[in-house]
């Protein structure tokens, strides 16, 4: 039995094909933009992303599969037509536009967040339809379906509209006590009758048309499961149990743990989701991970790789008191600000475009570290996925920051992974034990004089944002 797991990321697809015993046996991969045609916009056109699954899934060569399932990435909102077509691009989690509108949302905060486990914020639904309502009203009249990213190319390969669990949990609309729609907010909102069925993350959503089956080269009427969200799986594919901790680094940043019960925090900094009907997981995500690093790679290595980025942040000794604010997209947890704005500080005669690829580096180990404060507690392990694991640099610049030894999985990529195992799982739940069969390594362990020396750093990082955004 071989299985599909297909991740729908920010800026790329991930397809990876897993035997019955649940290794890899191929990996394809992407890329699609993220548009930013004015200020604060941040969203993908559907069609192009959909051009971009059909190119992975034949580069997979995997007609023989016996089944996919989903991973995609959390808070897209797409507006659907009667004629089942995008009215609009997608907005995604880094949209910033509706921040203008937020204090329009006809919902309590407090409320909210007690009960979704979503802060009421800006990369949330109800901010998000808010904006839509107040700024775009006669394109929002229009909409027949309110849906996700991953949900459009589910009906682009099965012709079924339904919703996922998990990615419905991290849209702000789900009671975490429920696991439904909540009647309340999505009556405040108007959008009650715009919204799809919400399926468990082993349901079965559909099976592949002869369509879709023409254009991505999989059998017609192979079974296509629910999934969950990429953070979800995450944590799924690195096999992470209930005291461990699993820290992301892709486009974004997320540092999550499992936890059987809704687990909030008192001032609402992090978030709590459904990965399964039996099976939360609590957190916060940063904004500006790898997308601050692709920045600098753009603004100071323009002819360059990432490879001489990451060589050059290494020759030499640290930062020298350069620090970098990262939040050129604002800032989720724990702040939850979309207007912070990013500052390098400290800018000397002496620096060179090193010491800034250093700097952001150290800003994203810092802004991880800010989130793991919130919720590691009992953590006994330090699981670490995403394209960090490929730089020992930033590898070991993070175990020095939380003075944590760090564990690496050794998967293909752990969400699409995550999504290949609830497809066997699904097909037959004997299988459930294969969550613990991923590969570890020991990856790094904190230097005593680095740890400390940098962790004096990132109290002056700390000290100089209380010193720019002084209200929060």
């Amino acid at each position: 039995m071989n299985v599909i797991g297909l991740d729908l990321g920010t800026t790329g697809c991930k397809a990876v094909l897993v035997d019955g015993e649940g290794k890899p046996i191929r990996s394809t991969y992407r890329s699609y933009p993220l548009l930013k045609a004015e200020p604060g916009e941040a969203t993908q056109n559907a069609d192009i992303l959909w051009k971009s699954v059909q190119e992975a899934l034949r580069d997979l060569n995997a007609g023989h599969a016996d089944g996919l399932a989903f991973s995609g990435a959390m808070h897209s909102l797409l507006l659907i037509g009667q004629d089942h077509r995008p009215l609009a691009p997608a907005l995604t989690w880094a949209d910033t536009r509706p921040m203008d509108t937020l204090h329009l949302v006809p919902l309590d905060p407090d409320a909210t967040y007690l009960k979704t486990g979503a802060p009421l914020k800006t990369p949330y639904h109800p901010a998000k339809i808010t904006y839509f309502q107040q700024v775009q009203p006669d394109l929002f009249s229009r909409a027949h379906l309110l849906v996700s990213l991953k949900d459009y190319i589910a009906f682009q390969m099965t012709g079924v509209w339904k919703a996922d669990l998990g990615l419905a949990s991290s849209s702000g609309l789900l009671s975490l006590h429920t696991g439904n729609w909540d009647e309340d907010i999505v009556t405040a909102l108007k959008v009650k009758t715009l919204l799809p069925e919400v399926l468990d993350t082993f349901d079965l959503l559909g099976h592949i048309t002869p369509e879709a089956a023409s254009c991505t080269g999989l059998k017609a009427g192979m079974p296509v499961f629910a999934g969950s969200s990429d953070g979800g799986l995450a944590n799924l594919g690195t096999g992470a149990g209930v005291r461990d901790t699993v820290i992301t680094v892709g486009t974004s940043g997320a540092v999550r743990s499992m936890t059987q019960s809704p687990q909030l925090d008192a001032r609402a900094r992090t978030w709590c989701y459904f990965l399964s009907r039996d099976q939360l997981f609590a957190g916060g995500a940063i904004n500006n991970a790898g997308l601050l690093i692709d920045w600098v790679r753009r603004m100071y290595y323009p002819a360059d790789t990432f490879d001489v980025l990451f060589k050059e942040a290494a020759e030499v000794p640290d930062a020298e008191g350069l620090l970098l604010l990262p939040y050129l997209t604002g800032e989720r947890s724990p702040y939850w600000k979309s207007d912070l704005t990013a500052t390098l500080h400290g800018l000397m005669l002496q620096h060179t475009r090193g010491h800034v690829a250093r700097a952001a580096l150290e800003a994203v180990c810092f802004s991880l570290a800010e989130v793991y404060d919130l919720v590691s507690q009992g953590t006994d392990r330090i699981l670490v996925t995403g394209s960090i694991t490929r730089s020992p640099l930033w590898m070991q610049l993070l175990s020095n920051v939380l003075n944590r030894d760090l564990v690496m999985a050794h998967t293909v990529d752990a969400s699409s992974l995550g999504a290949a195992m609830v497809s066997l799982f699904a097909l037959d739940n004997r299988l459930s034990g294969l969550t613990y069969k991923v590969q570890y390594a020991l990856g790094f362990a904190p230097k005593p004089g680095e740890a400390r020396k940098i962790q004096a750093t990132r109290e002056h990082w700390k000290g100089l944002f209380t010193s720019i955004w002084k209200e929060l």
